[in-house]
């Protein structure tokens, strides 16, 4: 998780998919699917192969609340992204 931590904040799309397939499952880190639709958001914006059908599984899976916070890891992200 630390290696796809750092590929993924250098804007790496494989890196983001694979970091929310780890949220999504809880492989190695924590299940978040908050954090697993965050991370399939980024990697969906750069066509990455599959993040869009997966980010739509991750998506049935948090409330609407959830969504809210969803969208506010999204952007803390980009944020972060943006300063690599």
């Amino acid at each position: 998780a630390t290696w796809f931590t750092q590929s993924a904040l250098l804007d790496d799309a494989g890196a983001q998919f694979n970091l929310g397939i780890m949220y999504l499952n809880g492989e190695g880190v924590v299940k978040n699917p908050i954090t697993a639709y965050a991370w399939f958001t980024l990697a969906s914006e750069k066509d990455y192969e599959g993040a869009k059908g997966i980010l739509s599984i991750a998506e049935s899976e948090i409330t609407p609340d959830q969504a809210l916070e969803a969208q506010q890891a999204i952007d803390k992200l980009r944020r972060t992204i943006a300063k690599e």
